[in-house]
């Protein structure tokens, strides 16, 4: 993928004749699908854990697979938060696969594929952490910080972290 056409200023991007969008969509919008539409119990759920999880997914996902060519193919394109900065680009082939076109073989090893990546990643992050808290509990490491910040809070002042290191 060439992400640099992202870096090009506006008089570079003309000159190339690269088109630039600009979209603005708002909370909102993306719950209830227009800008002053009626808030329902649903879309205020909606809108109140967007906060927590982001919308870009949505955004990434609508123009992906929202921008088609003249024929009505999928398009190779390139996306840019302005305000985190983040970019994403995609080709047209990356979007074909998963289009739909595939048969039950390739989409039954997907999800195979796809259930053994997040076992494998569980199973991972959960041996690691109990790793890491065996190590601490057996060190005693993990009951002397909260037993000196409870010295502290009694007005013990030599109680203090650094004794542990």
């Amino acid at each position: 993928m060439d992400d640099a056409l992202l870096y090009l200023d506006e008089k570079s991007a003309v000159l190339h004749n690269i088109s630039i969008v600009n979209v603005t969509v708002t909370e909102r919008c993306l719950s209830t699908g227009e800008d002053d539409g009626k808030l329902t119990f649903f879309s205020a759920v909606g809108e109140f854990l967007s906060q927590i999880y982001g919308m870009d997914s949505v955004i990434i996902n609508q123009f992906m697979y929202g921008i088609r060519g003249s024929s009505g193919s999928l398009q190779t394109g390139y996306l840019q938060n302005l305000e985190t900065k983040e970019r994403w680009g995609w080709t047209k082939q990356q979007l074909e696969s998963y289009d739909g076109n595939d048969s039950i073989a390739d989409w039954i090893l997907r999800k195979i594929g796809a259930l053994i990546m997040s076992l494998l990643a569980f199973f991972l992050i959960t041996t690691v952490t109990s790793l890491i808290v065996r190590v601490l509990t057996s060190s005693g490491v993990v009951l002397m910080f909260p037993l000196f910040s409870f010295f502290r809070s009694l007005g013990m002042r030599g109680a203090d972290e650094r004794i542990l290191a």
